[in-house]
């Protein structure tokens, strides 16, 4: 059923956690977050069952001279992290860099750095074509007079990746990496290798597929490596080519930002999204199932804004759903708290954030409409990097014992890990318990193996579906909406005896014909 390589990867098993490590934790007290002070960690995320590590890291960290001694806190991470059984996989972005990136700073008309990277001349004053990316002109005036082609909103120059010694230059920092101590890499292929004319949307996803299948063959010749590709939002029929890869992070269910401002999630268009992927990934490739990244608004305002008064079960319904579906889990960091998004009340701390969550005329309004802010404010991809919160108990939420480089949301006194681990019906040991159910004998072949099949897939409020492997099946039922849904078992699985595997409230609602409560989820094994 499933390819050699596929059958063979340990991370088709693992459970991963996402730390954006600026805003996890500060040891230093310079108020930014360093990759050392998560070590300090180690143990909290050990005590969640997370066996594996991802760490988003800033280019302009891993693409320093990598001839000298390599990053010391990384490696004390890495090595402190494989005394606990635990890996690490570090995002390294292949499409652009920071216009700061030494590539680009050295990248002047006669330096060999000028092939990194697309340069063209203009038209007068005007930019060398009408290309577009993420809906902004795909060019940027450089000093010298020339333009180079960036990375839409975020002005970040792409990479040529036509050129081979940018990509011979790329596969060493990658093979750093893995000596540095890494277990593996997360690469974004979108954006990589836009096409000469800006056809097929502008970027040839078939040379960059093939440019990164030929990285990651020259690295697995010297060493062992997980490779985990970001499709964004293409189409499992664009990624054929893919079978390279341990992994592969689909975005097809995360909201437009700035299309969908409304916020009420599209529960039929997400379940659709899910459904697509997990027939698509059956015995080809495993799945990221995520909900949060570093650059989207936290999940349980995404996608249960309209929780109120139970984000607790709000949060613990998207687990049960993350959990129990094909594929990776990958929990980003305060998901497993339920950290919500921050309540920007004012343009002045809105501003900074405003040009990544859009490119439309709003920008221009005056914000003195508070519905339309609260709009924006629930989109801006900063809510993901507010500050960790760890405890009630000391100031800035145990971030950090300065004043913090990013907000720190003021429902820290509420809403912190401290007093998540003393509640044992706490968002976080329902997490740990639905880790522990993946691998419980009785069902992890089933979750690990299992096929899908969704139930009631036009429902606007349930998310029902079976997974079986064997003769045996697990039925997830998550209510999705703040108010009482009535449900009805699918004659298919009516006649069968079950068993309570887990639920997220004190008395789960029976697999038959009942009402299920607000954001109420359960999982049942048919015996």
């Amino acid at each position: 059923m499933y390819p050699n390589d596929l059958a063979q990867s340990w991370y088709r098993s693992a459970v991963v956690y996402r730390i954006y490590p600026r805003s996890f934790c500060d040891c230093d007290g310079d108020g930014i977050g360093e990759v050392a002070a998560i070590i300090s960690k180690l143990d909290y995320l050990a005590q969640l069952g997370v066996d594996t590590l991802r760490l988003a890291v800033d280019d302009a960290t891993y693409s320093a001279e990598t001839d000298v001694t390599p990053p010391e806190g990384f490696c004390r991470l890495a090595k402190a992290a494989h005394a606990r059984n635990m890996r690490v996989l570090v995002d390294m972005p292949l499409a652009s860099t920071s216009d700061q990136h030494p590539w680009f700073v050295q990248s002047t008309a006669d330096s060999p750095y000028r092939d990194y990277y697309i340069y063209r001349e203009g038209r007068g004053k005007r930019a060398p074509d009408n290309r577009k990316v993420d809906g902004r002109s795909a060019w940027q005036l450089a000093a010298d007079g020339h333009w180079y082609m960036h990375e839409g909103d975020l002005h970040r120059p792409l990479l040529n990746w036509h050129s081979d010694k940018m990509r011979e230059e790329m596969g060493q920092l990658a093979e750093q990496w893995l000596l540095w101590g890494a277990d593996g890499l997360c690469v974004d292929i979108v954006h990589v290798c836009p096409t000469a004319d800006g056809t097929r949307g502008g970027f040839d996803t078939d040379a960059a597929i093939g440019y990164v299948r030929e990285m990651v063959r020259t690295l697995r010749r010297n060493c062992e490596c997980a490779l985990v590709v970001d499709v964004g939002t293409l189409p499992p029929s664009a990624i054929g080519g893919l079978t390279f890869a341990d992994g592969i992070a689909f975005a097809e269910h995360i909201q437009d930002r700035v299309q969908h401002i409304e916020h009420a999630p599209n529960l039929r268009r997400i379940k659709h999204a899910f459904s697509r992927w997990q027939t698509a990934s059956f015995g080809r490739f495993c799945c990221d199932l995520y909900w949060g990244t570093p650059s989207s608004p936290r999940a349980v305002n995404l996608f249960a804004g309209a929780y109120t008064d139970y984000r607790r079960e709000a949060a613990c319904t998207l687990a049960t759903i993350q959990a129990m579906l094909y594929g990776t889990p990958v929990i980003y960091q305060g998901e497993e708290i339920g950290m919500t998004d921050y309540p920007y009340n004012d343009i002045r701390t809105l501003a900074p954030a405003l040009p990544a969550i859009c490119h439309s005329p709003f920008v221009c309004i005056p914000f003195i409409n508070r519905w339309l802010l609260g709009k924006f404010a629930h989109r801006v991809g900063d809510n993901a990097r507010t500050a960790m919160q760890w405890t009630s108990v000391l100031p800035n939420a145990g971030f950090s014992a300065t004043t913090p480089s990013v907000p720190v949301n003021p429902n820290y006194t509420e809403i912190n890990a401290q007093d998540a681990l003393e509640d044992a019906d706490s968002v976080f040991h329902y997490y740990r318990r639905l880790i522990e159910l993946r691998r419980d004998a009785r069902v992890a072949d089933i979750i690990a193996r299992g096929t899908y099949h969704e139930y009631y897939p036009t429902h606007k409020q349930l998310y029902v579906f079976a997974r079986s492997y064997k003769g045996m099946t697990i039925v997830a039922v998550c209510n999705m909406c703040n108010d009482q849904v009535p449900f009805t078992v699918p004659n298919r699985i009516a006649f069968n005896d079950a068993e309570l595997l887990i639920g997220n409230y004190e008395m789960p609602a029976h697999l038959g014909s009942v009402t299920l409560r607000p954001y109420e989820s359960v999982v049942y094994r048919l015996k």
